[in-house]
């Protein structure tokens, strides 16, 4: 059967594992493994992330990553308002279900 889909707005590419929410056979998130792969293939002495908690990784996955890639010399914080996306039911599915303020944490990362 042939699709209907409109021809200009299919994917030519693979989707940006940011914006996959299923697991792998391992149980990590693909976001998370593209950020540990980021890191040891950046050619930089110090790496400063910054990730929102409304995405699917937690902070907590983050610190994890950073931890095996080098010395995490600091992490901040900041609350901000949640995007407008945020209130939308239907996509709970694939956003962080954790009913907290929004923030945006920066790690800054020490490479070994």
């Amino acid at each position: 059967m042939r699709s209907i889909r409109r021809i200009d707005s299919s994917d030519k590419f693979r989707p940006s594992p940011f914006e996959e929410f299923r697991k792998n056979a391992e149980g990590k998130l693909p976001a998370v493994e593209a950020i540990e792969n980021l890191i040891q293939q950046a050619q930089a002495q110090y790496i400063v992330l910054s990730y929102s908690s409304g995405s699917r990784a937690t902070a907590q996955q983050l610190h994890d990553v950073l931890l095996s890639q080098g010395q995490l010399m600091d992490v901040l914080s900041i609350t901000h308002k949640k995007n407008v996306m945020a209130e939308m039911k239907w996509t709970n599915e694939w956003t962080n279900e954790a009913n907290e303020e929004n923030k945006e944490y920066f790690f800054l990362l020490e490479k070994q």
